[in-house]
C-alpha cells in the first residue's frame, strides 16, 4: 500500500483521500470480479493475486524519490493486461478470479490530467516519482521570482518555464499567493484539494478500465494519457478542477 512500507490496516492510511480511493476501488473490484471476498489483506503474496495500491505525492517528504512500483505477475491461464498511467495490472477472470499488479494514485498524474483537460498541449508524460523536497523549494523560489518580475523573460516565454516541470508549474498557477504563509504550503494544499475532488471520478476511471479488461480476455489494453479514455466515458467526468 505504501511505496516503501506495507500498511497493515486500511485505517492506517494517513491520507484520507487515498484511503477513500482504496476503499472505493476494493468495493468496485469485488463487484467487477463477482467475488464478495475481495478485501484489504496486507502482504498477500503476488501469486495469490495481490493488487498493490501505491500513493505518490506531488512532493516527497525528503529528497529520496525512489518509490518502487510492484510489477504484475503472469497467471498460467489467459488473462488480460492493462497498461496505463493509473494502473498496470493483469486480470484473470473465471471461477477463481485473480488480479495482480499496481494501482497508482499519483498526484502528479492527476495534475497533468487536469492540465490536459484544461486544453494545454505538448504536455510530456507525468513523471512516475514525486518531486524531491529541495527541488520543489527551488522551483517555488524560481516561480515567485519570475512572477514578481525579478527574472527577465527570454524570447517572450517565462524564464522559469524551462526549469519547472509542466505539471508542477500548472499546480503553481492554480495556487493562491498570500502573505499569510509560504507559497510552497499553498501549492501543496491546492494539490491536496484537487486529489480530494479526484477520488470518486478516478475510482470510476480505474473501475471502467477493469471492466473493459474483464470483457477483453487475452487483450493488452494500453492507454498513454487521459484523452485516450474518451471511448470509455465522457472525458468531462474526470475534470475535477
Amino acid at each position: 500500500m505504501s511505496p516503501r512500507t506495507p500498511i497493515d490496516s486500511l485505517d492506517d492510511i494517513a491520507s484520507l483521500d487515498f484511503r477513500r480511493f482504496v476503499s472505493q476501488m476494493l468495493t468496485n473490484l469485488a463487484r467487477g470480479l463477482g467475488d464478495p471476498n475481495v478485501a484489504f489483506v496486507p502482504r498477500t503474496h503476488p501469486t495469490g493475486g495481490a493488487i498493490n495500491f501505491v500513493r505518490l505525492p506531488l512532493v516527497a517528504s525528503g529528497d529520496n524519490v525512489d518509490f518502487p512500483i510492484p510489477a504484475a505477475t503472469d497467471f498460467p491461464d489467459q488473462g488480460c493486461t492493462i497498461s496505463s498511467p493509473w494502473m498496470n495490472v493483469r486480470i484473470s477472470p473465471g471461477s477463481n478470479p485473480a488480479v495482480s499488479g499496481t494501482v497508482v494514485w499519483s498526484e502528479r498524474q492527476i495534475a497533468q490530467d487536469q492540465a490536459i483537460l484544461e486544453g494545454l498541449s505538448d504536455m510530456p508524460a507525468a513523471p512516475t516519482q514525486p518531486v524531491g523536497r529541495s527541488a520543489f523549494n527551488l522551483f517555488v523560489e524560481r516561480y515567485l521570482a519570475a512572477s514578481r518580475g525579478q527574472v527577465e523573460p527570454t524570447d517572450g516565454a517565462p524564464a522559469f518555464a524551462a526549469d519547472i516541470p509542466p505539471d508542477v508549474l500548472w499546480v503553481f498557477r492554480h495556487s493562491p499567493q498570500s502573505t499569510r504563509g509560504p507559497f510552497a504550503n499553498s501549492a501543496e494544499r491546492s494539490m491536496r484539494r484537487l486529489a480530494e475532488q479526484a477520488v470518486e471520478p478516478y475510482a470510476q476511471l480505474v473501475t471502467a478500465l477493469i471492466d473493459r479488461c474483464l470483457g477483453s480476455p487475452g487483450a493488452v489494453l494500453s492507454y498513454v494519457g487521459i484523452l485516450d479514455v474518451r471511448d470509455i466515458a465522457p472525458i468531462e467526468r474526470y475534470d475535477v478542477k
